[in-house]
């Protein structure tokens, strides 16, 4: 009877584990989306890019137009990276010059 109660024990324990894994790997799973969504880069459209970095609209398309601003073409709009912004600000930042 003894090695009949340890194993419905054991198996009461596995079944706990098992489940508990469960949580843990769907946790798991939605801290590595929210980080992929937090790290990853963004794309806006040329007037909110060019907000975040300080300039008119008109200005950041002469940028675009120059080659100066890595663009990605998304149908037929025009996408700016947030990497690319964080960039150039670095880039100012370290220079004391706009690009």
């Amino acid at each position: 009877m003894t090695v009949d109660r340890e194993i419905v024990h054991l198996n009461q324990e596995m079944s706990e584990l098992v489940e508990r894994m469960g949580s843990i790997q769907a946790r798991l799973a939605a801290l590595a989306y929210r980080r992929s969504s937090a790290d990853g880069p963004q794309l806006l459209s040329i007037s909110k890019a060019a907000a975040k970095i300080g300039v008119s609209p008109a200005t950041m398309y002469r940028m675009v137009d120059a080659g100066q601003v890595d663009v990605i073409v998304a149908g037929s709009t025009r996408k700016v990276s947030t990497r690319w912004i964080e960039d150039y600000v670095a880039g100012v930042a370290k220079t004391g010059e706009r690009q």
